[in-house]
């Protein structure tokens, strides 16, 4: 919805948006996608229409954002240091004989 024209028919949008949506459900998404697309739409337009924030970023912004982001480390994946599960090692276990796990 953001790379259509706000000035397009609103017949015109949900041609574009069933079209779009089909193409998700042969990729396996559910309908609840879209919904969830157009609410978190309405709301920056709601945004936009109440206190004048922008609905897309300039250029300045976008270069603001991404500089500041490169100098923040990427250490998302990294278990906090006082977590309690603290792995210290990897243990390998050969497969299982025949294939077939045993039924306890």
């Amino acid at each position: 919805m953001k790379n259509t024209s706000q000035s397009l028919e609103k017949s015109t949008k949900d041609d574009i948006l069933s079209k779009y949506m089909y193409k998700m459900k042969l990729s396996g998404y559910r309908s609840e996608c879209l919904l969830s697309a157009k609410n978190a739409f309405s709301l920056l337009v709601q945004k936009h229409e109440a206190d004048g924030k922008p609905i897309f970023r300039n250029r300045e912004e976008l270069s603001q954002f991404k500089a500041m982001k490169n100098k923040t480390p990427s250490n998302w994946w990294k278990a906090p240091t006082n977590s309690r599960n603290q792995y210290t090692a990897v243990m390998f276990v050969p497969p299982t004989p025949g294939g077939n796990l045993p039924k306890g």
